[in-house]
């Protein structure tokens, strides 16, 4: 499976001034070349928290970009109704046109 890497957990509830920094690379670790891509979307998928909260998926709001499709960079500017409620969320990134899906992430949103 591909994999992203990031460096944006914990975000706190209605913080959208810094967006996600994504670097995209193959299951062996290797660059994803985005040069034929798009762009993306991203769904947050939360967590089941022990109180029984079942989880809940959304696509998010904000805006995706690929800033350097040769060495698989996007960046990911979150709307205010991405980090409306906290919680731990999956996330997980479909690239567009081709729908390619990389494995999911964790993302914390604090109070």
């Amino acid at each position: 499976m591909a994999m992203v890497t990031d460096d944006y957990s914990p975000v706190y509830i209605g913080d959208n001034s810094t967006p996600l920094a994504i670097h995209f690379y193959d299951h062996f670790g290797s660059v994803w070349q985005l040069t034929n891509q798009t762009g993306f979307t991203i769904t947050f998928t939360s967590v089941p928290n022990e109180a029984g909260v079942p989880s809940q998926s959304f696509v998010g709001a904000g805006t995706a970009t690929i800033t350097d499709p040769a060495n698989g960079v996007g960046q990911y500017v979150l709307a205010s109704t991405d980090v409306a409620t906290p919680g731990l969320y999956n996330i997980q990134i479909k690239l567009l046109p081709s729908g390619k899906k990389f494995d999911y992430k964790l993302l914390e949103i604090r109070p």
